[in-house]
This record gives C-alpha cells, sequence and structure tokens, in this order.
C-alpha cells in the first residue's frame, strides 16, 4: 500500500473497480457524440450498430427558432458524423470522423487508471519477490535446523554411550575395590597365622 500511495485496501479496491467506467468515458469522448452532439442524443457507437439519423433529423426540426443558431455548432458537428455514417454503414472508433478538440481531451480518469494499473502490477512483482525470498529463506532455515537436529541426535545418542561406558566402569571398580579388600583381609587373616605359628615355634624351642 506504501507503494501505491493509498490508505488501505478498501482505497485500492475503489479505485480498481472504475477502470472501467474510466475507459467507458474515453471512448465516449473520442467518438465526440457527447458534446457535438448534445447529451441526450449520445449513444455508445459500436460496431454493427448504425446511427440513427431519423431521430436526429426529428428531434432537431423540433427546436424553437430561437435555439436553431445556438444549436447550429452542434448540429454541424452531427452533421459531419453522419457524413462518414452514410460513407461507412458500419461505424467503429477507428473509422468514425473525430473532431480536433475531442482528440486533444485528456482523459484524466484513463490515466490516472494506467497510474494505478501498473502500481498495481509492480506492487504484485514486488510482493512476489519478498514471498520468493521469504520462501527461500525459510528453506534455508528449515534445512538448518534438520542439519541442527541431526547433529543434536548424534551428540544425545554419543552421551548415551559414554555414560553406559561410565556405568560399566563406575561397576568394574566397585567389583575391583571389593576384590582388594577381600584379598586384604586374607593376607592380614595369613600374617595372624604366621604370627601365631612363629609365637608357637618359640614357646616350644625355650621348652
Amino acid at each position: 500500500m506504501r507503494i501505491l500511495k493509498l490508505p488501505n485496501l478498501d482505497a485500492l479496491q475503489y479505485e480498481v473497480r472504475y477502470l472501467s467506467r474510466f475507459i467507458d468515458e474515453e471512448y465516449l469522448f473520442k467518438v465526440g457524440l457527447s458534446t457535438q452532439a448534445g447529451r441526450s442524443y449520445a449513444q455508445m457507437l459500436k460496431k454493427s450498430v448504425k446511427v440513427p439519423e431519423a431521430v436526429l433529423h426529428k428531434n432537431h426540426s423540433k427546436q424553437p427558432g430561437s435555439e436553431e443558431d445556438l444549436q447550429a455548432p452542434k448540429k454541424k458537428k452531427a452533421d459531419e458524423v453522419l457524413a462518414v455514417v452514410r460513407k461507412n454503414p458500419l461505424i467503429s472508433p477507428s473509422k468514425s470522423h473525430i473532431p480536433e478538440d475531442v482528440l486533444k481531451h485528456q482523459c484524466i480518469g484513463r490515466r490516472r487508471a494506467e497510474e494505478l494499473l501498473d502500481q498495481h502490477i509492480d506492487f504484485r512483482l514486488e510482493m512476489t519477490k519478498t514471498l520468493n525470498d521469504w520462501n527461500t529463506e525459510f528453506v534455508k532455515v528449515k534445512y538448518l535446523q534438520e542439519e541442527y537436529k541431526k547433529k543434536y541426535d548424534a551428540k544425545v545418542k554419543e552421551m548415551k554411550v559414554i555414560e553406559e561406558q561410565l556405568a560399566g566402569c563406575r561397576t568394574e571398580l566397585a567389583n575391583m575395590i571389593t576384590s582388594t579388600s577381600l584379598h586384604n583381609q586374607q593376607m592380614d587373616r595369613l600374617h595372624i597365622d604366621l604370627v601365631d605359628a612363629q609365637t608357637t615355634i618359640n614357646q616350644q624351642m625355650k621348652d
């Protein structure tokens, strides 16, 4: 919305909704009937549609005498359009006579619509690029997350193995301590027996 210089999404929808109306207005101006033949008699010229000549003549004939002078320029322009119609029964904007003043008319609505359309396209392109960049970054983060998870799982398994080895070493050390203690007890008994035997031998030698 910042790029389009619009306050919110509703404003954008409002502008886009009237694109077709602006285009129709420019088409009507280029045909020249809205200003030259009178708005009450203006009709949208399309392919395969004939201009109702009788209606135009009939309506102009009913104008009061005092207004005929005022309607003369319009009638002149209408006659020019009708002359083209007689030569080309099928009227299209490319074949109809367009007065010079109508050609010079600048349709502000059409230009505004084109500017909004260009801005909308640029906005969509920028949003698409931003979305693609975000998706790329998301894929990278997801990949790194999976890699770190694999490394973490490997470290956890390694720590479990080390803990099991440490528990085995502790058990083995405890067994060795127990065995050494028993061996020391046996040595103490043998030493006592040896002392007793030596005492007995000495006593017998005295006797």
